[in-house]
């Protein structure tokens, strides 16, 4: 992966998609000096692919780790209400209700994101988007963003 990255600078600044806020203005990227929580990550179209690659098909002993990623016995967090009631969390990966695929959404000011794999089905989705996912036209009437809501779909059919 030569093009994902924590923070920005000189050399990969120009990578960098324009991001669009809630409002259609123009959203500058999140930079955290503490720590690198949520939205640190930016990276390409084709760097996830080789990251949903990688989940997948690990090569044998090298990501023995990702192993504890599909265990479904590893969950964190069960949702019990709400637009995700039925989906668990483990290991940083929701599982959704069908328990078929596992995947992880974000968002920022301007940008969101969507990352869905099937181990068992060999699938994997990936959209990326420089539309905040608070913006009117980035969310259906269920208030979820498009972004997941699509991801969803393309991994369930």
């Amino acid at each position: 992966m030569n093009h994902s990255f924590f923070r920005i600078n000189q050399t990969n600044r120009g990578q960098l998609v324009m991001g669009i806020t809630e409002k259609g203005k123009k959203a500058k990227p999140w930079e955290m000096d503490l720590m690198d929580p949520a939205g640190a990550i930016k990276s390409t179209l084709q760097d996830m692919i080789k990251y949903i690659r990688a989940q997948l098909q690990p090569k044998a002993n090298q990501l023995d780790f990702l192993a504890l990623t599909h265990d479904p016995l590893k969950y964190d967090i069960i949702i019990e209400e709400g637009t995700w009631k039925g989906n668990f969390m483990g290991l940083g990966w929701w599982h959704g209700t069908s328990r078929d695929f596992l995947w992880h959404a974000g968002a920022t000011g301007g940008y969101t994101a969507f990352v869905g794999f099937s181990p068992e089905r060999q699938k994997g989705v990936v959209i990326l988007s420089n539309l905040s996912s608070s913006h009117p036209a980035a969310r259906n009437s269920d208030n979820v963003p498009l972004i997941v809501a699509m991801g969803h779909e393309l991994m369930k059919s």
